[in-house]
């Protein structure tokens, strides 16, 4: 499980797939070791979890899942990862989405869904290949620096 610790390796996680540009929302500079900090203890007050995946001293990759707060809804969460980019294509996505289909059904949970850019074809064979089936596109659903972005939502049930 995360610790307060990890927190500024997984800001700098956060800036170095950002500054990439194409996989996720956040952009460069925008992860600090305050906000992960801030994050990081209200997913684990809220009952979520985080883990990092560790290679010789360096965090590679980290997975997240927020459950529903609400009572009707702590059935279900909301999967994040994120991989480093000289980690890609080695399994590590695939054994943090384990990893956290493994807590999920520790915790009770028996829904996850996420959501991923529909340009983003690796991840969505990844989800693919671990059990997600697609539920639908999110149209323009963030805008970030290259203009309108959509998102396809993805779900597994357990």
């Amino acid at each position: 499980m995360s610790e307060p610790g990890d927190c500024p390796a997984f800001a700098q996680l956060l800036n170095d797939v950002g500054a990439e540009g194409e996989w996720v929302i956040a952009g460069p500079g925008e992860g600090s070791v305050i906000e992960e900090t801030v994050s990081l203890a209200a997913l684990l007050g809220s009952g979520g979890m985080s883990l990092s995946l560790d290679v010789g001293g360096t965090v590679a990759g980290r997975v997240m899942v927020q459950r529903g707060h609400a009572a009707a809804e702590r059935h279900a969460g909301e999967l994040a990862v994120v991989v480093a980019e000289a980690y890609r294509n080695e399994g590590m996505g695939r054994a943090l989405i384990d990893a956290a289909v493994d807590w999920c059904r520790f915790a009770g949970v028996t829904r996850i869904a996420l959501r991923v850019f529909t340009t983003n074809l690796r991840a969505i064979a990844v989800y693919r290949a671990a059990g997600f089936t697609e539920e639908g596109v999110l149209r323009r659903a963030v805008l970030v620096a290259g203009g309108d972005r959509d998102l396809v939502v993805m779900s597994r049930l357990l």
